[in-house]
């Protein structure tokens, strides 16, 4: 099953289709791709924003925190692991 949200955030950082999240319940993955966005989309990987690639889709996990464009950061809420769960030494 498809589903298609919109989400509008009011920010003049933050591009009329700034990005695209995808995901499958079943697999519990999900993905964020910035789609050329001017300002950039970014996920909070340890301590610090890393910016996505235009075009290219990142994993992202469950608690994991996202940042649109230079103001809007969110946390996601997702079923899954969390990146730091993943992660390992």
């Amino acid at each position: 099953m498809e589903a298609n949200i919109l989400i509008g955030l009011d920010d003049k950082s933050v591009s009329r289709k700034h990005a695209t999240f995808v995901g499958d319940d079943q697999l519990q993955e999900y993905y964020l791709t910035d789609t050329g966005s001017s300002y950039g989309t970014y996920v909070m990987v340890g301590d610090h924003f890393e910016q996505l690639a235009a075009g290219v889709a990142e994993k992202v996990y469950n608690a994991d925190v996202i940042q649109v464009g230079n103001n809007v950061k969110v946390r996601l809420v997702l079923p899954g692991d969390t990146r730091a769960s993943t992660t390992r030494l």
